[in-house]
């Protein structure tokens, strides 16, 4: 039966650095050898089976492990208007399924990513409300928005029994790759191609939510090992044109946290590259239900897209969510992955203590930008409709 869960604040459970594949702002060498690859998914098992965070499902789906829910008060007044104008209320409500990939810490477990999430957007939702009302929109409404994050963890076979329910589904990260054959993620990857992909269901996928995204699409779509090594902290992403029409955002660049080693080096047709750098060539996709949608976007000349071509998922390699709070987000998820690294020698500490510090300086800039963009991705699939 589905619980309640209040998230504490307090500091995951010890984690242990052998499991790490996430990666840095800088280039790394990390043994990744069959053996080594071996070694961590044995780690990773013993782990859960020591703290299993919930139980495993039917192959025919169950309800959700856990559920968090969140309440975002939004009594915002235009300031055209006098103060002691009359207002309504009204209230909306978003329901998505969080289909939990990483049961383990740091990045996990699978209530702890769904809580930075669930922050991430009770800000999206306040910013776009913000926006609306500067636009005329709801000028002398009281609004509140009731968001509800329902957590599956499909390491252990969880799935949703009726998919229709939800607004739509997240692919967050994992210590996994989205090229490795286990069960549970060739299990995974049919799920996104037969109930996300053919009912055209809004998807955010995030790090590994965006490569396996990619790599279910078995010959059209691939993610690899980075040829450039891990990366971690701040990254700079670079606009394509196809991404700037579609996100209708007159910056060349975005500014988010990440932290991999693995990345998507081919995209279906069907999905276009939203942007990416020097070495991460593929940092954000959006997917449509045609070629033909997806060359409409991709093509300079229709500056219109957005409008007509609305895409049923997006992916992103970074991790918008860490930017969700400064506590929780970046000190006690990034840090903690950081010092991962350090405890496994693939980054010295002199280092760590520059994207540590980086990252502080940075955060305030790096959540505005990661707020908006997520805002904006949460309107493309329809959540704030």
């Amino acid at each position: 039966m589905a619980r309640q869960l209040a998230y504490m604040n307090q500091r995951c459970i010890a984690f242990n650095p052998t499991k790490l594949a996430m990666e840095p702002n800088l280039t790394s060498t990390v043994d990744d050898s069959p053996s080594e690859r071996q070694s961590v998914r044995d780690a990773i098992a013993n782990d859960a089976a020591s703290h299993p965070a919930v139980r495993p499902s039917t192959s025919h789906g169950a309800p959700a492990s856990s559920i968090l829910q969140k309440t975002v008060p939004i009594p915002w007044q235009h300031p055209a208007l006098p103060a002691n104008t009359d207002t309504t209320s009204r209230s909306k409500s978003l329901r998505l399924a969080l289909l939990g990939c990483e049961p383990n810490p740091p990045y996990g477990p699978n209530e702890h990513t769904a809580q930075l999430f669930l922050d991430l957007f009770a800000l999206c939702c306040m910013r776009h409300e913000e926006q609306q009302k500067h636009n005329g929109c709801n000028i002398n409404t009281t609004l509140s928005w009731t968001l509800t994050l329902e957590i599956f963890n499909v390491q252990l076979n969880e799935y949703p029994v009726d998919y229709a329910t939800y607004d739509g589904f997240i692919i967050p990260g994992s210590f996994a790759a989205a090229y490795d054959a286990t069960d549970w993620i060739t299990r995974l990857q049919s799920v996104i191609q037969d109930e996300l992909v053919a009912h055209s269901r809004p998807t955010l996928g995030v790090c590994f939510g965006h490569q396996v995204v990619a790599h279910s699409f078995r010959n059209s779509g691939r993610a690899v090992k980075s040829p450039s090594g891990a990366r971690a902290g701040r990254q700079t992403m670079q606009w394509t044109d196809a991404g700037k029409r579609l996100f209708q955002t007159d910056s060349n660049t975005v500014d988010m946290f990440v932290t991999h080693g693995d990345v998507v080096d081919q995209l279906p047709p069907t999905a276009v590259n939203l942007g990416g750098c020097d070495h991460v060539e593929i940092q954000a996709a959006a997917y449509f239900d045609t070629i033909e949608q997806a060359e409409a976007v991709r093509s300079e000349s229709s500056t219109n897209s957005h409008a007509t071509c609305r895409p049923y998922a997006i992916t992103l390699q970074a991790h918008p969510e860490y930017a969700c709070d400064r506590e929780l987000g970046v000190q006690r998820t990034l840090f903690d992955c950081v010092a991962a690294m350090v405890q496994r020698n693939v980054v010295d500490e002199t280092v760590a203590q520059h994207l540590r510090q980086d990252a502080l300086d940075s955060f305030d800039a790096v959540q505005a930008q990661s707020v908006e963009i997520m805002t904006k991705a949460c309107r493309l699939l329809g959540w704030f409709d």
